[in-house]
């Protein structure tokens, strides 16, 4: 029959391929590497759209605040006038920094070439601060000007640049540390690194130096009164900044092997942050902060560190120092109200961003800490949004019964973004031991 013949040529067809592949010599299966020594690639990085969506949105919120619009004081032309009042530095710092978050993340969202990125957030930032300024025109209360636009413009621009360079060059050098350092996984390093950047950022503003000896003379004065007098040092603040260190040696052991010397990592960068605090104006030395740096290291190395309890005890000192600085007592003997309008104490000085920048590292170190517990999916459940935004809440409202602090409405809207942002990021865990071999053969060493 037809099919049975064409059935025996295809058995036959077959013998003969097997007997064919037989014969041939066995080859081993190609040489995998680990992805750790793959090469270098360009950093696939990008900003979430509803992040840039966001800062567009409070940039825009605080350059109109109060939103006391009148018609008939419409006036383009003030514009072009030369600047009216006294135009101090901080105004001048003030409005480079805000439009510099707003570059890096345009610059996140499309990876370019620096120059190109820089000049996309030139064109987009300046098209934003002009209309900003012009709307500010029917506002009795605002000035607009051309020179808030072009500081504005730079800073956008500052921004690109720095994080397109940066993005640039780690594309060559991440995989390199991470066979040197031994990261644990990018995306988690990724997280650290932007809470220790909150975290300088905070503690390193407002940036402007002063080698005056008025200066430095006030920025040590609180520690050579403690050496005098060892009464003045009050122990909550020092236990916070103990905590706080800690955490910070914690967060970064989470994403380097256990054979990385964390605690040293973190007691040398206490140290040269409080030495960089010296020269920069308005802040001070204490000797709270000076215990801090040297026995919260020394506090994380006696906390478990295996590779079971070392997530529960990040996630323990993250909210004992999210609540030693929600619930400390402030300046003034007496407590304030809430404040229901959004952002109103921080847009009026750079005080505010630092305030903005302190609380954004608090409840983002407590998401991240919350992600390497739990899995992410959990986290984003409806009832752990709810459960974490009460706690939020409790903690805030707290706050009216503490001397000298006042609950916020936007603490609570800067802890739902980092919770959202944070939270992200899955519990790293340990990269395949490099083969010393495959490494050689790799690089051609």
């Amino acid at each position: 029959m037809p099919g049975s013949r064409r059935a025996r040529e295809h058995q036959a067809a077959s013998m003969r391929c097997r007997s064919t592949a037989s014969s041939r010599p066995h080859q081993p299966p190609p040489m995998t590497h680990p992805p750790s020594l793959a090469r270098p690639g360009p950093l696939r990085i990008q900003a979430p759209r509803w992040l840039l969506s966001a800062y567009v949105l409070v940039l825009v919120y605080g350059s109109l605040f109060p939103f006391r619009f009148d018609p008939g004081a419409g006036d383009l032309t003030q514009l072009l006038r030369p600047y009216r009042g006294h135009l101090s530095f901080s105004d001048v710092l003030i409005n480079l920094a805000v439009y510099i978050p707003f570059g890096a993340l345009l610059a996140l969202r499309r990876p370019s070439s620096p120059l190109a990125a820089a000049a996309q957030a030139a064109l987009s930032g300046g098209l934003l601060s002009l209309v900003v300024e012009c709307t500010q025109s029917y506002i009795p209360a605002r000035v607009p000007s051309l020179l808030d636009t072009a500081l504005n413009t730079t800073g956008a621009a500052a921004g690109a640049l720095v994080t397109a360079y940066l993005l640039r060059r780690l594309a060559t050098t991440v995989p390199p540390l991470a066979l040197s350092y031994h990261l644990r996984s990018t995306p988690s390093c990724w997280a650290v690194a932007g809470l220790l950047f909150l975290w300088v950022f905070a503690q390193l503003a407002p940036f402007v130096p002063s080698l005056g000896a008025g200066n430095l003379a006030s920025s040590i004065a609180p520690l050579v009164a403690a050496v005098t007098d060892p009464s003045a040092i009050h122990p909550g603040p020092a236990l916070a900044y103990v905590v706080a260190v800690a955490t910070w040696a914690r967060l970064i052991a989470s994403c380097m092997r256990p054979d990385f010397p964390s605690a040293l990592a973190a007691l040398l960068g206490s140290v040269v942050l409080l030495a960089l605090k010296v020269p920069v104006l308005g802040r001070q030395i204490s000797a709270e902060a000076l215990l801090g740096a040297f026995l919260g290291p020394a506090l994380s190395r006696l906390l478990p560190a295996g590779p079971r309890p070392r997530n529960a005890v990040l996630l323990a000192l993250a909210t004992a120092t999210y609540l030693a600085a929600s619930l400390s007592p402030g300046t003034s003997a007496v407590p304030y109200p809430w404040n229901w309008i959004p952002f109103r104490p921080q847009i009026e000085s750079l005080w505010g961003l630092v305030d903005l920048a302190g609380q954004a590292w608090l409840a983002g170190t407590v998401a991240y800490a919350a992600a390497q517990v739990w899995p992410r999916h959990t986290l984003h459940r409806p009832l752990a949004l709810l459960l974490a935004a009460l706690c939020f809440t409790v903690v805030e409202a707290a706050q009216g019964l503490v001397p000298g602090r006042q609950p916020d409405v936007t603490d609570l809207l800067v802890a739902a973004v980092a919770w959202l942002l944070f939270t992200k990021h899955p519990a790293a865990s340990p990269a395949p031991a490099p083969d010393p071999g495959r490494t050689s053969e790799r690089y051609g060493h």
